[in-house]
């Protein structure tokens, strides 16, 4: 018979446990928070794609939304917009033989609020007095913006027919009328006229006056 030995015990142990050993069978849905243990979920445990905002505990889903960042540079300028013309013309009208008493001989009326260039241009004509100074404004609402004179007449220094004319750019806020008023400067009799006047209202994009 044999000597029993330590070592022939050991491994009798070892193939009793290997074959016999205990094993265990969880059912479905057995483990919950209880069975868990602290830090025990690892990131490689969780499934891609699986854990919604709601999941998350508020404080951990980000801080305060941070000061606003610098403003980015302007983009390209875009096209130009189109423009708008105005004119109104007269054919033909006398001036009032009194000084300085201005005469309307062209009128626009509820022109819109923006940027403009207005012109204004006639021929003055006078073959009876020995000379005399027309003066012609451009009036918006009321208010000289721009003007031009001549001197007319038959005398040394006049013409008989100068053109008068001027241009000026305004911007305004809201709707407006723009005029142009002529006056002679001394009292006449028989007061010049006015030829083929014409005030034109452009609207641009931007007016820009200079000097």
């Amino acid at each position: 018979m044999r000597k029993l030995t330590y070592a022939n015990v050991m491994s009798t142990i070892a193939v009793f446990l290997a074959l016999g050993g205990t094993s265990y069978a969880l059912a479905r849905n057995s483990v919950g928070n209880r069975e868990l243990k602290a830090s025990s979920v690892t990131s490689g445990k969780i499934r891609n794609g699986t854990i919604a905002k709601k999941d998350i505990a508020p404080a951990a889903r980000g801080g305060a939304r941070g000061p606003r960042g610098p403003e980015g540079a302007a983009g390209a300028m875009g096209a130009r917009g189109p423009s708008e013309a105005w004119v109104a013309r007269t054919p033909s009208l006398a001036l009032s033989g009194q000084a300085n008493v201005p005469t309307v001989v062209g009128k626009l009326d509820n022109l819109p609020a923006g940027d403009y260039v207005l012109s204004s241009g006639a021929q003055i004509v006078d073959f009876s007095n020995p000379g005399e100074i027309v003066s012609c404004d451009i009036r918006v609402n009321g208010q000289t913006v721009a003007g031009s004179a001549v001197v007319a007449g038959i005398g040394p220094g006049s013409a008989r027919s100068s053109l008068a004319a001027t241009t000026v750019a305004v911007t305004q806020a809201s709707p407006f009328s723009a005029t142009v008023e002529c006056r002679v400067d001394q009292p006449l009799a028989t007061p010049p006229s006015v030829h083929d006047h014409h005030l034109e209202a452009l609207r641009v994009d931007k007016a820009h006056a200079v000097g």
